[in-house]
């Protein structure tokens, strides 16, 4: 082939990390167990490199072009013509021209998009690569180079633990209970069996983990049920009462996540399976699925956009082909009961292992802005407690005054009594204590308790242009020995013409 032209006159290498830096995994290829290494990629990074074209000696190449592609796509390998391509970005490394010696070039795609996890399973593949063609007039040369991505989920907000109790009617009764329903690729499984009822003879019980992996769509479904791990965790029979305990570890075995309607090509689904033994070799199995998700490392990619993919919670619906079964070999009609069940989830918190984040500025401002409004309140209830004290002080000044109007109104109380009795008494004389003066003659109670001068009557009518007088009220300090006495400052302005000096005259 190579005399005529057409055979491969060149060697592609992909240099995907040249620093050495990026963690690589070994994959399973095939059914021959045959493995390699591939990179890891999270979906958001970027792919770049570079990729060294090397001419065999005394050989050019005429191209086309040289095209640079990543392909993500699912192939189903029980019919190898059905290939669905979900990402395909593409590059023109070189134009049409003729390759006369070795050459290497740069190439780099950024922020790509990688929702689903790489996947090799028994009649799909899931795979990311990145494949470089030479087009030729006659045949293209074409390179490929696989890489694994994977998805990493946060911490599931809800993980209620599984607890059911199964069994058959008046013969067997069983409660199991495992810790929680959802576990990433390196926990721990955690349970007990419970055994209320126990009328036939077990020999043994074993636990074992199933993975289900569902291709096609309607009609044209194909199912696959491969055991990854089973171990004997009872041998003899139990009586009434008795525990026994469960702790299987996750993460010596080659498991994926949960993947369900990936494309509506295929799911992948694990369960748990119970199944005890009897002397008869009948066999009685319990499935209970659970969730895998993958964890992230403690150490962090530094380049990585988007490394976290949102976590689905899973279909916890217990479907009725998952009830406890019994087989008899490959015998029919086996004397087995239909199932009796009844599920009742316990509250597990679930303790995150994460590391703690450092303070952001966000967290800070917010603090800043709750000491901020803590400062104006209490400067808010400093003001209104002075203001308060200020009330009161204002309050109790003005105590005097009240006094004085009240020993004001008494007085005027006195004297109002005293001119009654005079009235009616005529002939009584004053007394010293009471003179007739002109200066009593305005002293009289008002209904504001102030002072005005009283209304004289000469010969039967009133004084009506008596004007009232000026009176100003002072008070002295005094000192606390001495009482409390007004002094009472009166200017009337009577005029002459109007009031004779006789105008109160004094019965003798």
């Amino acid at each position: 082939m190579d005399l005529l032209g057409l055979g491969s006159k060149v060697d592609v290498e992909f240099l995907l990390d040249p620093q050495g830096q990026r963690k690589q995994v070994e994959v399973k290829l095939d059914d021959n167990n045959k493995r390699a290494l591939q990179h890891i990629y999270y979906d958001g990074e970027d792919v770049g490199g570079m990729v060294q074209i090397q001419l065999k000696k005394n050989s050019k190449v005429e191209h086309q072009g040289i095209r640079l592609e990543f392909v993500g796509q699912i192939e189903m390998l029980n019919d190898r013509s059905t290939i669905h391509e979900f990402i395909n970005l593409s590059k023109l490394l070189a134009f049409p021209g003729e390759l006369i010696e070795s050459t290497s070039i740069d190439f780099h795609f950024p922020n790509v998009e990688k929702p689903y996890e790489s996947y090799i399973g028994i009649n799909v593949k899931l795979r990311y690569f990145i494949r470089l063609t030479i087009i030729r007039r006659f045949t293209n040369t074409v390179s490929e180079r696989d890489i694994c991505v994977q998805q990493l989920s946060q911490f599931p907000e809800i993980n209620n633990s599984i607890k059911m109790e199964v069994g058959i009617e008046d013969c067997l009764h069983i409660e199991f209970e495992y810790n929680k329903s959802k576990y990433h690729l390196k926990d721990v499984i955690v349970g007990k069996i419970y055994f209320l009822l126990v009328r036939i003879k077990i020999k043994h019980m074993e636990i074992a983990i199933l993975k289900k992996e569902t291709t096609g769509n309607g009609p044209n479904i194909y199912a696959e049920t491969e055991t990854i791990a089973k171990y004997e965790i009872m041998d003899g029979a139990p009586v009434r009462g008795e525990s026994i305990p469960i702790r299987l570890f996750l993460g010596g075995y080659d498991l994926t996540p949960t993947m369900k309607d990936i494309q509506r090509k295929f799911s992948v689904r694990y369960f748990l399976n119970l199944v005890l033994v009897d002397e008869e070799e009948r066999r009685y199995f319990k499935q209970q699925e659970i969730v895998l998700w993958r964890k992230q490392d403690k150490i962090k990619q530094k380049n990585s956009a988007r490394q976290y993919a949102q976590f689905e919670p899973p279909n916890s619906a217990i479907k009725p082909e998952d009830g406890l079964t019994g087989l008899s070999g490959d015998e029919e009609g086996s004397p087995v009961n239909g199932p009796s069940s009844s599920v009742s989830d316990l509250s597990i918190p679930e303790v995150d292992d994460s590391t703690p984040t450092p303070l952001t500025r966000d967290f800070i401002g917010l603090c800043i802005g709750i000491v901020a409004v803590i400062l104006v309140m209490l400067i808010v209830a400093i003001y209104k407690w002075s203001h308060c004290l200020c009330l009161k002080r204002n309050q109790g000044s003005n105590d005097p005054m009240e006094r004085l109007s009240v020993i004001i109104q008494e007085n005027n109380l006195r004297r109002h009594s005293s001119a009654q009795q005079r009235r009616l008494d005529p002939n009584r004389r004053p007394s010293a204590n009471h003179p007739s003066n002109n200066g009593n003659r305005y002293v009289s109670s008002t209904n504001h308790g102030l002072l005005s001068p009283p209304q004289p009557i000469f010969n039967g009518h009133r004084l009506t242009d008596v004007k009232a007088p000026r009176i100003t009220i002072t008070t002295l300090p005094i000192q606390s020995s001495q009482q409390l006495v007004p002094r009472l400052s009166i200017s009337p302005q009577i005029s002459n013409s109007s009031i004779t000096h006789n105008a109160y005259p004094i019965n003798k």
